[in-house]
């Protein structure tokens, strides 16, 4: 998990905005997905609306998961992602 609740069942969604959180989307867009897809969509945690244009796709990197989901919460809506993820990812960004 690289958010720091469980919001896809149950939890309260976290927030928090990052100066680079564009070059953070940028590298976790970058990863390949695994070829895995779930067998249905997922739904927008905050509006409860069904996404049923994005299939719902798994990724890893050096043991970090995330999912299509994931990528959406933290892009529309600055998903709160753990301190272990943020620190991986911006030490594989070239500042």
């Amino acid at each position: 998990m690289i958010s720091t609740t469980n919001y896809q069942y149950g939890d309260a969604i976290e927030i928090e905005h990052l100066d680079d959180k564009d070059e953070i989307l940028s590298f976790m867009r970058s990863v390949p997905d695994d070829g895995s897809i779930a067998a249905g969509y997922f739904c927008d945690v905050v509006t409860g609306e069904e996404k049923t244009t994005i299939p719902d796709r798994l990724y890893e990197c050096s043991g970090f998961l995330w999912d299509s989901c994931d990528l959406y919460h933290f892009d529309k809506y600055d998903l709160k992602l753990s301190d272990e993820f943020k620190e991986f990812v911006r030490s594989k960004m070239n500042r």
